[in-house]
């Protein structure tokens, strides 16, 4: 998976564009813009996307633009994004992407892939799905 459009994704740079080098700003936390980034690709408020984030809303909301969140919560982020740019890479329409990660898909029990993003076995769960889609097999 590119990192470098992952980082396009995040609104942060890396030297390198390495995975290593995602892991390394990951564990150093990514500045706090990192969520309005995500949340403007994901056409959604920053507000709704806290929702899947292990942190309320109020404590981002007390966060500078550049102060690092943690470890935790931008490895979190990461994660969202990287189902984000599995789906416009398997969908290839940036807004039927998005809109597939809003609507109840039937493979996932009729839950919004979306809503699943809230824990790293949800993140699983749409990614395999994302990879039943390119394969063609619909369920």
């Amino acid at each position: 998976m590119p990192t470098v459009a992952l980082t396009k994704i995040l609104g942060v740079s890396l030297p390198e564009g390495s995975p290593l080098d995602l892991i390394e700003k990951t564990r150093q936390g990514l500045p706090r813009r990192s969520i309005d980034f995500l949340s403007k690709a994901l056409d959604i408020k920053p507000v709704d996307l806290s929702a899947h984030l292990p942190v309320t809303w109020r404590t981002i909301q007390r966060y500078e633009a550049d102060k690092r969140l943690s470890p935790d919560i931008s490895d979190h982020i990461v994660q969202i994004a990287r189902v984000y740019q599995r789906c416009t890479e398997v969908i290839k329409d940036r807004q039927l992407a998005v809109k597939w990660l809003k609507m109840p898909i039937r493979g996932l029990g009729n839950e919004v892939p979306l809503d699943l993003l809230d824990t790293n076995t949800g993140v699983q769960l749409v990614l395999d799905e994302l990879g039943r889609l390119e394969q063609g097999v619909f369920s």
